[in-house]
């Protein structure tokens, strides 16, 4: 008895020493819609308004795509992206089409992506935070520094319905 009991109990070390680990990012992942009404708008006189936008967010081993189709549709705009999260500079498509050098990491369960885009005669030092809420919605916080102005504003997008 104490031989099978020895048994039982040594083949289920293997189990409990391998436990399913969730990857950073897993709950991000699905189609998402920009919720117009509760994103904070983009400010300034050139700043263009917030359009219905689609997000596919997928994992790629730890690293992250994000494909934004702006106008969510066919004929809208689209941005495929995969942000590297080791934290090293990489280059990818920035909001204007052109390439853009960012930092992606994982802090914990949120996505940290960090960049500099330049406009004209000066920098905007972008920094995005993309996490779910208590509620299960995407949040994008993005925090933007010219010179010495920072401007914060946030993006919240809701799961897309299957038909989308």
């Amino acid at each position: 008895m104490r031989a099978l009991t020895l048994l039982v109990v040594l083949s289920l070390i293997p189990a409990l020493a391998s436990p399913a680990v969730a990857q950073p990012g897993d709950s991000l992942s699905g189609t998402w819609r920009l919720d117009l009404q509760r994103s904070d708008p983009r400010r300034g006189p050139n700043a263009p308004p917030l359009v219905d936008t689609r997000l596919e967010v997928s994992l790629v081993g730890e690293d992250v795509r994000v494909v934004r189709n702006f106008g969510a549709s066919p004929e809208g705009r689209v941005i495929d992206v995969t942000y590297q999260t080791d934290g090293k500079p990489h280059e990818v498509t920035g909001p204007m089409g052109n390439p853009v050098v960012v930092r992606a990491r994982w802090a914990k369960d949120k996505l940290r992506v960090s960049y500099t885009l330049q406009r004209g005669s000066f920098d905007l030092d972008i920094n995005e935070i993309w996490s779910l809420d208590k509620d299960g919605e995407l949040t994008v916080q993005y925090s933007t520094r010219m010179g010495d102005r920072m401007d914060n504003r946030k993006e919240l997008y809701v799961r897309a319905p299957a038909s989308d």
